[in-house]
């Protein structure tokens, strides 16, 4: 006999309603958990807005990355044709299905 069943004996209740008795309060719990997460980050964020209201500084940090001379990660690299045996199976694989 499970915990459910055991329990469910002792007080003499449905078990499908004990199943949802705990479900409620799990849900509720967590709901609680999250709330105070969601409230964190709203702060975090409320702070960082009124720091800097108008984005000046994100936008010359942005700028400043942008007209930097080293590599940027996020450009991606143009792969030749005939580059295309030097890469590994999967990159092969992709490669074949962009190009066709």
């Amino acid at each position: 006999m499970g915990g459910l069943e055991k329990l469910g004996a002792l007080l003499h209740r449905p078990l499908n309603k004990l199943a949802n008795e705990a479900l409620q309060e799990y849900v509720e719990r967590r709901m609680a958990e999250l709330e105070g997460d969601l409230a964190a980050t709203l702060n975090d964020l409320r702070a960082y807005r009124q720091s800097d209201p108008n984005f000046d500084r994100s936008l010359k940090e942005f700028v400043k990355a942008e007209i930097s001379e080293g590599p940027d990660p996020l450009e991606g690299t143009v792969v030749m044709e005939s580059d295309i045996d030097r890469l590994g199976p999967s990159q092969q694989k992709i490669q074949k299905l962009l190009n066709g």
